[in-house]
């Protein structure tokens, strides 16, 4: 049996998430139906203290993943550091995103942050840090948790609000971030892996792509670049607008971590994006982490493995224990298929007849 560590506190177990269980948790509420009832989690604090906004000339930004809003005014914040841990469990990944909010101004703001995930991800968990303070989320639908986060923030409050927009694109908003003050959100969620020839790949996506927005303009109600349309109704919230790279290096910093227990032997590990830097750990998992330590946001990250396929079948067992139930995923793998060491050479010979007494229209 082929284990992994969970929470650092049992030894080499491993984290085996029930996916039908989490899938109906999360999209049960709210993800499946992402137009209307998208899953969002809701996250109230203490209050703050209010205080007068200052007012600011906003940045002339032509690309941004943060804005920080008050009274009706935006400002660009090109630094949001973005730090994400990745347990790989045979088909199954669990990630982890931190993703950090800075106010560089002395005033009181709300942050709205655009962000992409894998398209099958299920959020499951968010909490938000304050200082030393950590507050757990809620799963709440779409309306009435955009409701009690508009309660919060006229209250003073420090509130967070997730909500999935599309299936790969999710937008945070944080009420109340201090001046000079820093908040920190945590994201959790899982997604199975893809598998293609033989391979399995990881995906981490670190850019919100342009999206073509037809119809006729009307009323905008997001903070993006564009208006809504009688097409696309909420074009305002799935086109942030997003900062020069090369004015405001390094854009959204990402640092990533890949904790990879295939469960099998494997013939080769490639980045073909990154270059990454890879050891072995005791327990036969494989640490992977970004060569350069951190990298800008504008391209994704992808991981790909290849299992080495023995004469034989193999199998990997995967379990967790979660209150008084143990959950197990057993992974079966093919044999390498035998091939002669010389091909024979074959001629493929196609007749097509093309004449009139064939059915149908001539050729």
């Amino acid at each position: 049996m082929n284990t992994l560590s969970a929470g650092g506190k049992a030894a080499r177990r491993l984290v085996v998430v029930d996916v039908i269980a989490y899938v109906v948790l999360a999209f049960g509420i709210g993800l499946a139906t992402a137009v209307t009832l998208a899953g969002v989690v809701l996250l109230l604090a203490q209050e703050a203290q209010a205080a007068e906004f200052m007012p600011m000339r906003p940045a002339q930004a032509q690309q941004g993943t943060l804005l920080l809003k008050s009274e009706g005014s935006t400002l660009a914040v090109p630094a949001v550091a973005t730090n994400a841990e990745i347990r790989v469990s045979g088909i199954v990944a669990r990630a982890v995103v931190r993703q950090t909010y800075r106010n560089p101004y002395d005033a009181w703001f709300e942050g709205i942050y655009v962000f992409p995930l894998p398209e099958n991800a299920a959020v499951d968990h968010m909490r938000m840090k304050i200082g030393e303070r950590v507050i757990e989320g809620d799963i709440k639908e779409r309306q009435a948790a955009r409701a009690q986060y508009e309660q919060a923030k006229a209250g003073g409050k420090r509130a967070a609000l997730v909500e999935q927009e599309r299936p790969n694109m999710f937008t945070t908003s944080v009420a109340n971030i201090p001046p000079r003050g820093e908040i920190t959100v945590e994201i959790e969620y899982q997604q199975t892996l893809r598998h293609d020839s033989g391979s399995y790949s990881l995906r981490f996506p670190m850019v919100v792509g342009p999206r073509y927005i037809p119809g006729t303009p009307s009323e905008g109600q997001g903070h993006g670049w564009s208006p809504n349309t009688d097409q696309v109704s909420d074009a305002s919230r799935i086109t942030p607008p997003v900062l020069n790279p090369d004015k405001h290096a390094p854009t959204n910093p990402v640092r990533l971590k890949v904790v990879l227990d295939a469960g099998v032997p494997l013939a080769r590990v490639d980045s073909p994006y990154h270059p990454i830097v890879m050891r072995e750990t005791d327990g036969g998992s494989r640490i992977v982490e970004l060569a350069a330590g951190e990298v800008p946001a504008n391209k994704d990250f992808e991981l790909t493995w290849t299992p080495a396929a023995g004469h034989v079948p193999q199998a990997a067992l995967f379990s967790e224990l979660r209150g008084d139930k143990h959950y197990a995923l057993l992974m079966v793998l093919p044999p390498a298929k035998e091939v002669a060491a010389a091909r024979l050479p074959r001629e493929v010979i196609f007749v097509i007849d093309t004449s009139g007494s064939m059915s149908g229209s001539s050729l």
